[in-house]
């Protein structure tokens, strides 16, 4: 019964690590364009928006979602920091498995801070499932860890 508990809170530490490495991946500055003809418009239709006010609009949101990662990766790194030290006190630092869930949120949240730092790095990345999955993180942080390691390590 134990080791599904387990299971179940690995399980999005895993999925929070795929988004990052996606984000990492996804994210080389290059891109692979193929030419195919350009889609007839019908007669009738008249363009009503500039591509460049597109693409200015997208930025613009990418920016916007960035500004909101920006504060749940604070809150996230205030949470990160105060479960640390209950598990510095408790003895947690000797388990293989806190210890690798901690090391995987500090690594998130240090690739949150390089693509708040360098918003060309976030082009292009699902930034909506970003911000749900760090929701996701600091909620099984402030709760199933921390009450994991709220009391001492007995192993």
């Amino acid at each position: 019964m134990e080791e599904k508990n387990t299971i179940k809170k690995i399980i999005p530490l895993l999925l929070i690590l795929i988004i990052t490495a996606g984000m990492l991946t996804g994210c080389s500055g290059e891109t692979e364009t193929t030419t195919s003809p350009a889609p007839e418009k019908p007669a009738t239709s008249q363009e009503t928006t500039n591509p460049a006010d597109s693409k200015d609009a997208t930025v613009m949101e990418e920016l916007r979602k960035l500004k909101e990662l920006e504060g749940k990766n604070i809150k996230l790194v205030e949470v990160y920091n105060e479960v640390v030290t209950l598990a510095m006190k408790n003895g947690w630092d000797k388990d293989e498995l806190t210890l690798k869930e901690l090391n995987a949120v500090n690594a998130t949240s240090q690739t949150f801070n390089s693509m708040i730092k360098d918003p060309s790095s976030a082009h292009g990345v699902d930034l909506d499932a970003i911000l749900s999955a760090t929701d996701d993180l600091a909620t099984e942080l402030d709760t199933n860890i921390r009450q994991r390691v709220s009391v001492p390590f007995a192993k």
